[in-house]
């Protein structure tokens, strides 16, 4: 299968299982608060990579490549969860989602222009505005309050993630995708972690978490290893900025999963939205093959 396929399917794979979290975090939102879900699905999936790498023996072998950039690596995108769940807690999630997507899609943007020397060709162009108009009929009606500070933790945290994604692009190759992968799972636990102890919380879980919440979390951490190693496979194969466009696919896996199963269906703004976005994805991947 050509390489260019494999990357497109590697980062509509990561979307669909983006949209199975809302899912998994309303279920362990019965045991455990937004911050301390996010300790708790990284340490597992910490443990379970780290089995993985003493099972196989993998080294941890960074030679050659940048220290800085293996430490951005590490924290982007915890930092950016964190930044999406602030925006969430401040205002409506519309806004949340919206501002984080276009934070992403601008922000891969002028990356993928700068370092690794994308074009801006007009089937980008065409995915581009697809993929926004169905983000704005996905969000509507947008009520941005004057830039409010929803839409600015939205916006910084899209921010972080493109930031994490052109990581994962630079460093996919250079150093096994089972270790990067441990890196940023540890670095979720331990951003996580310094938020929880700055707001004054001495306990970072709860004493007690119920049997499903463990068998969730085990489920959490096995997709959350899948799903940093696709991205890691799907990047390098693919263009940043698309890729990205690839990603907001999230929304339409989102709202299949939350009817299937929590019987919620989506508006009909919100199902054209989708149809939008499902062609800035076909475009997208049209466009990299090119």
């Amino acid at each position: 299968m050509e390489v260019k396929w494999r990357g497109f399917l590697s980062l509509l794979a990561s979307a669909a299982l983006y949209g199975t979290f809302g899912v998994l975090i309303r279920i362990l939102s019965s045991d455990l608060s937004s911050f301390q879900q996010i300790i708790f699905r990284n340490l597992i999936g910490f443990i379970l990579v780290s089995l993985v790498l003493t099972i196989y023996k993998i080294p941890f072998n960074f030679k050659g490549v940048s220290r800085i950039k293996l430490f951005v690596y590490t924290v982007s995108f915890p930092l950016g969860v964190v930044l999406f769940t602030f925006s969430v807690l401040s205002g409506k999630i519309t806004v949340s989602v919206f501002s984080l997507y276009v934070g992403s899609i601008l922000t891969s943007l002028l990356i993928g222009r700068l370092f690794f020397g994308e074009r801006l060709s007009w089937a980008k162009v065409a995915s581009l505005i697809l993929d926004f108009l169905g983000l704005g009929l996905f969000s509507w009606p947008i009520s941005l309050n004057n830039l409010s500070v929803s839409f600015l933790f939205g916006l910084v945290s899209g921010a972080f993630d493109a930031t994490a994604n052109a990581c994962r692009k630079s460093l996919s190759g250079k150093t096994d995708r089972f270790v990067l992968t441990s890196l940023q799972m540890l670095g979720g636990v331990v951003v996580a972690s310094l938020i929880l102890l700055s707001r004054g919380n001495s306990s970072l879980l709860p004493a007690q978490i119920s049997a499903v919440s463990w068998g969730v979390g085990l489920a959490f951490g096995l997709i959350l290893i899948l799903v940093n190693y696709l991205l890691l496979f799907g990047f390098e194969h693919f263009d940043l900025n698309l890729g990205t466009v690839v990603l907001s696919s999230e929304l339409f896996f989102a709202t299949f999963f939350g009817f299937i199963f929590f019987a919620e269906k989506p508006t009909l703004l919100e199902f054209s939205g989708e149809v939008f976005i499902l062609l800035a994805v076909a475009v997208a991947n049209l466009g990299d093959r090119r």
